[in-house]
């Protein structure tokens, strides 16, 4: 440990949370951890996009469940899925079930900074 020297700054890695959320009256009462949430499932997308996790529409998928959120973030599960409901409802993200036992598929949206008033 110890002070950032200038190469350091490079090899970090980090998650990244659009401005948007922060900046649009459209996610003005996203909780902070749905925002953490979206930075982390959008980080997961390239893991999806490498194992070639598409649906027949080419769109990518992901499969991490609301337990392995809760765990990364920290929090109990009910608060995790809490603040997931809170995406879904901001048209940030799609859950399809896909039956007993197997892991939700997980669509995310682009952040738009117009108002929602309906998910498509």
């Amino acid at each position: 440990m110890g002070r950032f020297k200038i190469h350091d700054i490079d090899n970090e890695q980090f998650y990244q949370i659009p401005k948007i959320l922060f900046t649009s009256p459209a996610y003005k009462d996203l909780s902070n951890d749905a925002k953490i949430i979206y930075a982390f499932l959008k980080d997961r997308m390239e893991l999806s996009r490498k194992k070639g996790w598409q649906d027949e529409n080419g769109d990518i998928f992901l499969l991490f469940t609301q337990d392995n959120i809760a765990e990364l973030l920290n929090v109990s599960t009910s608060t995790a899925s809490r603040a997931m409901k809170q995406l879904k409802e901001h048209c940030l993200i799609d859950i399809v079930r896909q039956g007993l036992n197997k892991p939700n598929k997980i669509y995310i949206h682009r952040a738009d900074a117009r108002p929602i008033k309906t998910c498509t």
